[in-house]
């Protein structure tokens, strides 16, 4: 026995044909292409502001970061091996064990592989730059801009700050200015568009 749609189903099939036709994109694979191409959009130019430095939270954080670590010398920080170092702690006698090679600490924050005060401690004594510090230098700036850019990206010159400093100048230093100039000209932007 042959089962016929009635005119009410018939109705139905027909109007959900209708608004599916309307829709752009309305199965998996055209859902999939979309997400992806916006956010390969989005990462492409959140990645391309890092490198040309429109982005000041790395420099503020790694700014920060020294700011707690003022108290440490060559001599409160032990090294174990050519990439291992024993920090200690503020307020205990406890070390903290930092790898600079990997980025890691065994403090909490560091265990995770984020850049935490430790390994900022040891960039300010030590001017070694952990392989997870925030991309301040023009190095990284150069690293981030090949990422984005590809082929297309600037040499490293392009990358350098306007003022050449010398070799001694230290990492701290040039993250320090770069953040007041950057903060300095946000407000003169700001000022000037009034």
């Amino acid at each position: 026995m042959a089962i016929i749609p009635t005119t009410m189903q018939r109705l139905q099939c027909d109007c959900i044909k209708t608004v599916l036709s309307r829709c752009k994109v309305h199965n998996v694979t055209a859902l999939v292409d979309f997400t992806c191409t916006v956010m390969e959009k989005f990462y492409v130019h959140r990645i391309r502001s890092s490198a040309n430095s429109r982005e000041v939270a790395p420099s503020l954080l790694l700014q920060a970061l020294l700011k707690k670590v003022e108290y440490y010398t060559t001599d409160n920080i032990s090294r174990v091996t050519a990439f291992t170092y024993l920090v200690p702690r503020a307020r205990s006698d406890e070390k903290y064990e930092v790898d600079i090679s990997m980025g890691i600490c065994m403090c909490e924050a560091g265990k995770h592989g984020k850049f935490c005060k430790y390994l900022a401690g040891i960039l300010k004594c030590f001017s070694i730059l952990p392989s997870n510090a925030p991309g301040v230098t023009a190095e990284a700036r150069h690293r981030i801009a090949v990422l984005a850019f590809g082929d297309e990206a600037e040499p490293l010159p392009f990358y350098q700050p306007l003022t050449h400093c010398s070799r001694a100048t230290t990492l701290v230093t040039f993250s320090v200015t770069c953040v007041n100039a950057q903060l300095r000209l946000s407000s003169f932007s700001r000022a000037s568009s009034c």
